[in-house]
């Protein structure tokens, strides 16, 4: 059974009084360092799960924020493979937003590109295609993604580019069969992407 009770002057110690003759100590940590070990604790969590770092005020530093912007871009990724663009696009956003310094991967944009395009968004994404392309220049395969981009919005100098360039960087004539195809369409003034075809590439 506890005694008495009794805090240190500077409030940091705690010292409790047992009727066995015992005295235990105990550190005191004041709110804010127990707020910052919580929030500590919690930055996995928070990855996954952005809304509960919104609504927890106390853990929104700029620690924190970096470490959720990750994962913020990941679940864009997914969220633009679903078809769910205008809340794939605003988590792209959010986790710039919240990491000025964050570094997105080309691969990222380039599927926010590929799918936002597929889906209907090609206008929308075509700021993420552009990344992919300028981040990656040697690699030839984003460049495929901007073609088709290029092509839905109506660019079809650009999109040509785009898709002999990839051909060009392949070399093989049965992985370019297909983009060759588009070419050859698009120069002819044909639409090579019809829906048929768009639901063709979501399910490769």
């Amino acid at each position: 059974m506890v005694n008495s009770v009794s805090f240190s002057r500077d409030g940091k110690m705690l010292a409790m009084a047992s009727s066995d003759g015992m005295v235990r100590l105990w550190a005191i940590e004041d709110v804010g360092e127990m707020l910052a070990r919580g929030c500590k604790l919690l930055e996995d969590y928070f990855v996954e799960n952005f809304e509960a770092l919104e609504s927890l005020s106390s853990c929104q530093n700029s620690v924190n924020k970096a470490a959720v912007a990750p994962g913020l871009v990941k679940q864009g990724e997914k969220l633009a493979k679903e078809g769910k663009l205008i809340k794939a696009l605003s988590f792209y956003k959010q986790a710039q937003q919240l990491d000025l310094n964050l570094e997105i991967d080309a691969n990222y944009w380039n599927n926010l590109c590929w799918f936002g395009s597929l889906h209907g968004y090609a206008a929308d994404v075509m700021d993420a295609c552009e990344k992919a392309v300028a981040k990656a220049p040697k690699y030839k395969g984003y460049q495929d993604s901007r073609g088709l981009a290029r092509a839905l919005t109506g660019d079809t100098a650009g999109a040509i580019s785009d898709f002999q360039e990839f051909v060009d960087w392949i070399g093989d004539d049965e992985l370019t069969a297909k983009p060759q195809k588009w070419i050859d369409q698009l120069r002819a003034g044909k639409n090579p992407f019809t829906e048929e075809v768009l639901k063709d590439l979501l399910e490769e």
